[in-house]
């Protein structure tokens, strides 16, 4: 998707009021696409209809993408929940000084129950989960809590870098027994950029970097598809396991690519 015209000049706002963002840390298991991406991403979700005049759910953030979306002028709310507050406070100073009351922005773990004041309450979710099989459930789980009914629609980014069929194939279940169908998945739609998210030291606590002695990669390798969910019935959130702790939520045996929180590594 190539950006021109108005969404050419968005991405050009977005560069410049992002240019002193957040550096992802271990403790959340973060990384943030490439700016053009998150716009791309913005642009996608206009086009099918899911942004203008929308009550917008987004849980994680350190792609900034509220701060794209509301460079757009066009939801009608967008709510954030985000664990971490240096996030929390970078969007919040944007949207006072772009005078965007539209933005708000909650501290909030994702192992906590969700508010009751952000139940069935929007139109469209985001979110790029952890991909544990747990934690994907928990993740995605929240945000079917935080949509409206049938036709509400949610987007995710979803990888096959720490993702099987088999995962994939219990995920799909998991949606439809919740009442979404998936509309559609753009492969490999975004891609993770290796300088911008200056994380050298996460390779350290890799174990596959530690026994096959890898170098440190040269090229942009971790991308992401987009996956869009629209409501038939419901939805529900159907029965699962959550992670017992935090572990558990960032962890599993498909977790090669997943750097070790510092508050995990003394365990």
């Amino acid at each position: 998707m190539e950006l021109r015209g108005f969404w050419e000049e968005i991405y050009r706002k977005f560069l410049e009021v992002t240019r002193e963002r957040p550096l992802p840390t271990s403790d959340y298991d973060q990384g943030f696409v490439r700016p053009v991406d998150t716009i791309r991403r913005v642009a996608y979700i206009y086009q099918r209809g899911d942004l203008e005049e929308n009550d917008i759910f987004i849980l994680g953030d350190d792609d900034l993408l509220s701060v794209a979306m509301g460079l757009t002028r066009m939801p009608r709310r967008i709510v954030v929940v985000e664990i971490d507050q240096r996030i929390n406070r970078f969007i919040k100073d944007f949207a006072e000084k772009e005078g965007l009351n539209q933005i708000e922005v909650y501290d909030y773990n994702v192992i906590e129950a969700l508010p009751e004041s952000l139940k069935r309450s929007f139109d469209v979710f985001v979110t790029d989960p952890v991909e544990t099989r747990k934690g994907l459930k928990l993740f995605v789980g929240r945000c079917l809590e935080s949509l409206k009914g049938p036709g509400s629609t949610g987007y995710m980014g979803f990888t096959h870098r720490e993702a099987s069929l088999r995962k994939w194939f219990e995920f799909e279940k998991f949606i439809l027994s919740a009442g979404l169908v998936i509309t559609d998945i753009l492969r490999d739609f975004a891609i993770y950029p290796e300088r911008e998210n200056q994380w050298e030291h996460f390779y350290e606590t890799y174990e596959i970097m530690r026994k096959l002695e890898l170098p440190l990669p040269e090229v942009d390798w971790y991308k992401s598809s987009f996956v869009r969910f629209e409501v038939v019935e419901g939805p529900r959130v159907p029965e699962f396991e959550p992670p017992r702790d935090l572990r558990e939520l960032y962890f599993d045996d498909e977790s090669w690519a997943t750097p070790l929180p510092s508050y995990l590594e003394k365990d």
